[in-house]
């Protein structure tokens, strides 16, 4: 389970592969935020509107909108577990600003949302009303 080998995708595909860094605007109003955890090369993206609202697309780093409020439960393909631990409590912490939403690729229904602060201190995920494209699958 998880990514092939480093030398079976990554090497063949070298001559297309643009390396990034922690903080790198890789376009305008697109910054890289090196998250790794989940695997070793997981990036998550800040994007800037020219409004000064954040969108964070963080990937990977949490599974499931509970993983916000608490960072420290794992997921079965963290394959750096106190790297995805720090890397969920930044994220967190990031989401918690003013002016920023974050987009979840495995929240299912709730995919939007904000992170607000409970009355413990702890964050937690606030979904924002969006319209579907497509209707939800259901069983």
């Amino acid at each position: 389970m998880g990514a092939p080998p480093h030398h079976t995708l990554v090497e063949p595909l070298a001559w297309v592969i643009t390396l990034v860094q922690d903080g790198e605007e890789i376009a305008p109003g697109v910054v890289a935020v090196v998250t790794p955890g989940h695997s070793a090369g997981h990036t998550s993206y800040v994007v800037m509107t020219d409004a000064g609202k954040r969108l964070i697309a963080f990937g990977d780093i949490f599974h499931t909108p509970v993983q916000i409020t608490h960072p420290e439960w794992s997921s079965i393909s963290d394959g750096i577990s106190d790297g995805a631990l720090q890397a969920r409590a930044h994220i967190a912490d990031e989401l918690t600003q003013p002016n920023t939403f974050g987009f979840g690729i495995h929240f299912g229904d709730q995919p939007f949302g904000r992170v607000t602060r409970r009355p413990d201190g702890k964050p937690q995920w606030v979904p924002t009303r969006s319209t579907e494209l497509l209707p939800i699958p259901r069983p």
